[in-house]
């Protein structure tokens, strides 16, 4: 291999490991949201959208998804899960 090989070689890796970084930033929130409805005994949670701007949480907090899981009961759900400004995660 010679060295213009591998310059290019680990540029592409770093954009490979840059671009990684980004969307397991990106779906943070949403493995967070996941992580709070399982520790109200929801289960087969997936975060299906974002809500549309006015439709449930409230306006101050920094997400809210529409989720879809088998609630505690035992029956499959529709909900939402707000993070306020806090930190907290709550369902609407």
């Amino acid at each position: 291999m010679n060295r213009k090989t591998a310059v290019i070689a680990l540029i592409i890796l770093l954009v490979l490991a840059f671009s990684c970084s980004i969307i397991g930033q990106a779906l943070k929130p949403s493995f967070e949201a996941i992580h709070y409805l399982e520790t109200q005994g929801y289960s087969s949670v997936r975060i299906l959208r974002l809500t549309a701007e006015g439709h449930g949480c409230q306006p101050s907090d920094t997400y809210h998804f529409v989720f879809d899981a088998i609630s505690p009961q035992g029956e499959r759900s529709e909900g939402i899960a707000c993070k306020d400004a806090n930190g907290i995660w709550y369902e609407e």
